[in-house]
């Protein structure tokens, strides 16, 4: 269940924790990252955030060799409070960047400009 792969990160001794800040479109905004690089698996977990349309969700993005890769679609509309990703190898990164943006429900390919949080691993 969720609760047992979250009690599973929880207990790693790899455990990486990410603060997420809110920036201009959302400043109360905030959340973290809760991250095993050895495992490969991370949780979202987001508060005060934005009303968002129908046809709209939340996408966290990573940044990874000069580029940006997706780790998830996420819609805050049920009450989840935890909603688990998969993480790409980071291991020999220096400073690795995150964030949140504001997208159509099914996705998108490249993140829109309209940032909601955001956060650094170093």
């Amino acid at each position: 269940t969720l609760n047992q792969e979250l009690q599973n990160i929880l207990s790693t001794k790899d455990l990486r924790i990410v603060n997420l800040k809110g920036a201009k479109t959302n400043p109360e905004g905030f959340g973290k990252l809760i991250i095993s690089l050895n495992q490969g698996k991370g949780f979202l977990q987001v508060n005060n955030m934005p009303k968002m349309g129908i046809n709209q969700a939340f996408q966290l993005w990573v940044t990874v060799n000069g580029g940006v890769v997706s780790l998830g679609v996420f819609n805050p509309k049920n009450k989840q409070q935890y909603y688990p990703f998969s993480i790409p190898e980071l291991s020999n990164k220096k400073t690795t960047i995150f964030f949140l943006t504001e997208e159509p429900s099914t996705g998108s390919q490249k993140p829109s400009k309209k940032v909601i949080l955001t956060g650094k691993l170093m």
